[in-house]
């Protein structure tokens, strides 16, 4: 019987196909095919939703017969054929093409051989030199200009050439065939009242990664008002054998596979330790995920997620989607939001010289955005591609989209270590130096970003020194700093700022 899919749904490692058939009252064998020959008989349910058949599975049964490629798919063996006799037919043009263009270079290098052994005799003769020479000169240029129409048509003919050896290959092997599997299931139903019947398969082979856009436009220019706009999409890939043509769609964080399991007990020994007179300082660097405006910071707070008793994301497409069994992603658009941003030139000379628009906009979904790369599109232009973490609903986060080519920072940094005679206390006094040059032709406004440690003992003291020019923005809990600077065009800053680390002698710290 005919069967359409009514559902699939995409999960991280899997997917579930739901069919349906109409019965009618009655004992019948249904048979539902072909399917994909992954399906296995422990992973095959019959859901039942409102107005189906009242019926009953009494049998179930998998059906498996081995084909070849080209039996399994004459078509695509004749549209190999065309293919390869369209890419013979365009190959011998080319060639000619190529041909001419080397008959061309050939006849224009002896003509300006020739012109040029008959220089000397022609300006003996009376010539005039600057027509002679400006002719010998339209020679070269018609010379120059041949060679590069040869050099086009041989990249034109290497470039077929390897297209026409592809398409030869892909039709051999098509024309020796593979083995290839078709299923077909076989239900024996004992349906009490007609109508249609749910078949739902979970079959591996086919899984989706969740995947962002970002646009960055500008509302108002006159008011400097930026906005994202923001498509949440998924990339579906589908290897399972069948094609998915024209379908509903349903992707899911759930984990079907995933086993609960209790955790392993073991014995937490606890033991006593004489304390050492010496304390180890360890050094740590802790990224710092924070939207900054310029009267607030919000941290960003990592959810749990799907592993650790999160809640189960769902995501429904809209339209029917087409994914081909060929193991390519296809990618659909989940969810789209504008969200209001400010954008700001920043530079963090202690890990990247480079002066970055970085955005600071909020999710304005209903749902958090879920971990995956991000593409970057800036004035409708692509600027490259990012990511992000786990975003809860309404809470901030940043974007960078690409730096500025006319910002120059240079830094440098000087360490210097004093130990007292008598109570051996040490001090560490670093010195930073930032050198930005806007060579531009606009001015910019740059927020420059340093930061000092931040001691979690009460044995190491930092306290921070002089800094010149003083710092706009002084440091926060987590040791951020900076300034913001107004450059003109051409105008070069020098910066400064100077901090001190003081220890008890019985302290090691890691500089």
């Amino acid at each position: 019987m005919d069967s359409r899919i009514v559902k699939v749904e995409v999960f991280e490692d899997r997917a579930a196909i739901t069919r349906v058939v109409e019965v009618q009252a009655g004992r019948s064998t249904v048979r539902i095919g072909p399917v994909s020959e992954l399906v296995a008989a422990d992973r095959l349910t019959t859901p039942r939703e409102a107005g189906d058949a009242d019926w009953t599975l009494e049998d179930l049964r998998i059906d498996t017969v081995h084909l070849t490629e080209q039996e399994a798919d004459s078509a695509e063996l004749a549209r190999l054929r065309a293919e390869r006799d369209r890419l013979r037919d365009g190959m011998g043009v080319l060639r000619d093409t190529h041909v001419r263009a080397s008959t061309r270079v050939s006849r224009l290098q002896r003509s300006l051989e020739t012109a040029r052994e008959a220089t000397g005799a022609a300006l003996q003769h009376g010539e005039g030199a600057e027509a002679w020479v400006g002719g010998v000169r339209r020679l070269a240029e018609a010379l120059g200009d041949a060679v590069a129409w040869r050099s086009e048509a041989s990249a034109a003919v290497t470039a077929a050439e390897a297209e026409l050896e592809r398409a030869e290959l892909a039709l051999r092997a098509g024309e020796v065939g593979r083995s290839v599997r078709r299923s077909t299931l076989e239900l024996q139903i004992h349906a009490r009242t007609a109508g249609p019947v749910r078949v739902r398969t979970v079959v591996p082979c086919a899984l989706w990664r969740p995947v962002h856009r970002a646009t960055l436009r500008t509302v108002d220019r006159g008011a400097e008002r930026d906005e994202v706009v923001w498509e949440v999409r998924a990339a579906i890939w589908n290897r399972t054998g069948i094609d998915w043509d024209g379908v509903p769609v349903v992707v899911s964080t759930a984990r079907p596979g995933q086993r609960a399991e209790a955790p392993r007990l073991v014995d937490d020994n606890v033991g006593v330790a004489r304390r050492g007179s010496e304390v180890v300082v360890e050094a740590r660097e802790e990224v710092v995920d924070a939207a900054r405006s310029d009267d607030e910071v919000r941290q960003t707070v990592t959810l749990p997620g799907v592993d650790d008793g999160g809640e189960v994301r769902v995501y429904a497409v809209e339209a029917p989607v087409t994914v081909p069994s060929d193991g390519r992603p296809v990618f659909v658009e989940l969810e789209r939001f504008d969200s209001p941003c400010r954008t700001s030139w920043r530079c963090v000379p202690s890990l990247s010289p480079q002066a970055v628009l970085r955005s600071a906009q909020a999710n304005r979904s209903s749902r958090p955005l879920l971990a995956g790369p991000v593409e970057l599109l800036r004035d409708g232009e692509g600027v490259g591609r990012g990511s992000i973490g786990l975003v809860p609903p309404g809470e901030p986060f940043a974007l960078g989209w690409g730096s500025h080519d006319a910002v120059r920072v240079v830094r440098r940094q000087d360490h210097e270590r004093e130990t007292a005679t008598l109570t051996g206390t040490q001090t560490h006094t670093f010195e930073v130096e930032v050198r930005v040059a806007n060579l531009g032709r606009s001015p910019l406004v740059l927020h420059v970003d340093e930061r000092v440690p931040v001691s979690e003992l009460k044995a190491v003291s930092v306290d921070l020194g002089a800094c010149a020019p003083a710092l706009q923005r002084k440091p926060d809990r987590d040791g951020l700093c900076g300034w913001t600077l107004e450059l003109a065009a051409g105008e070069i800053r020098e910066l400064s700022m100077a901090y001190r680390v003081t220890a008890s002698r019985n302290v090691r710290l890691p500089f």
